[in-house]
């Protein structure tokens, strides 16, 4: 698992403008922000493998885990706004099933330790997922000219024009919602909320949870919910199939979003006899013929 949290450049650029009163507080609230989360890891065995300066990124032996840390920290970032959170641009967080290796670099001087970096299919797929293709190519190039020496407002404000110029292809249905994932008209992926692979949905459907799975219409869609065991009680985690995209640099990924369904219903009953897998499917598969039916 990898989180993210939107626009972190930008922001710390805005709060080196303000009075170090409030660049101080700013940095106290994502100290805090982040050792939350740390807590949520740890007490469901996650590995913090390593903290990205805007998130972190995460490891498990099996996906249930997972499942419930990634809702618990949309959760907690959700409770953080309402706090007066100033990283309020939104998160993205990514869920894998995938290998990775660690790669010992070695200290310049005699008696360094070594330290590790990852590297691997499934970090990339993953730093991928949680922004993007296209967007994160214009950061790119917005934090290269601002390393040259131009003016961080003067970049920003040069790039403005290019983000109105996307407003054709942004989904305001789907950007309704406080959390959203979806592909859009270019057929790039919009992640601001949870997105998970076909990786990890496959590592689901082998483990315990997904023996049981419910119905869930959630925001006006439908999806294959999964009760999960959270703190304050049994919940639903919805999954929907958002389709193949083409990240950069990767192979074609089909890619499901994955949202906090809210508590479990009394007396909902499970789907009888159907794979989680199966069901995706065909839930995709009726998704599909209602865009048709709509548009002819």
């Amino acid at each position: 698992m990898i989180y993210d949290l939107t626009s972190f450049s930008e922001i710390i650029s805005r709060l080196r403008w303000s009075g170090s009163e409030e660049q101080d507080t700013s940095f106290r609230m994502i100290f805090r922000f982040q050792r939350k989360i740390n807590r949520f890891a740890y007490s469901h065995r996650l590995k913090l493998e390593k903290y990205l300066g805007d998130g972190a990124f995460y490891s498990a032996r099996d996906a249930y885990r997972m499942l419930i840390v990634g809702l618990q920290v949309q959760r907690y970032y959700r409770q953080a706004l309402e706090e007066n959170f100033p990283f309020n641009r939104g998160m993205r967080i990514a869920l894998n099933f995938a290998q990775y290796r660690l790669l010992p670099i070695h200290g310049g001087g005699v008696g360094e330790p070594e330290r590790y970096e990852f590297f691997g299919h499934g970090v990339v797929e993953l730093s991928r997922l949680t922004t993007g293709k296209s967007m994160r190519e214009i950061e790119e190039i917005k934090m290269l000219l601002v390393n040259l020496g131009y003016p961080e407002t003067a970049v920003h404000r040069f790039f403005a024009p290019l983000a109105t110029g996307q407003h054709d292809v942004v989904d305001k249905h789907e950007e309704r919602r406080k959390f959203f994932a979806y592909i859009n008209r270019n057929g790039n992926m919009v992640n601001e909320g949870i997105v998970v692979t076909e990786a990890m949905v496959g590592r689901l459907a082998a483990e315990e949870i997904a023996h049981h799975i419910y119905p869930l219409r959630y925001e006006g869609r439908s999806y294959v919910a999964l009760g999960l065991e959270l703190p304050d009680g049994r919940c639903l985690a919805g999954l929907r199939k958002l389709g193949i995209v083409k990240l950069k640099g990767l192979d074609p990924v089909p890619i499901y979003e994955l949202v906090d369904g809210g508590p479990m219903p009394p007396g909902l009953r499970p789907l009888p006899g159907v794979d989680l897998l199966a069901a995706l499917e065909r839930s995709y598969a009726s998704t599909l013929t209602e865009a048709g039916s709509a548009s002819s």
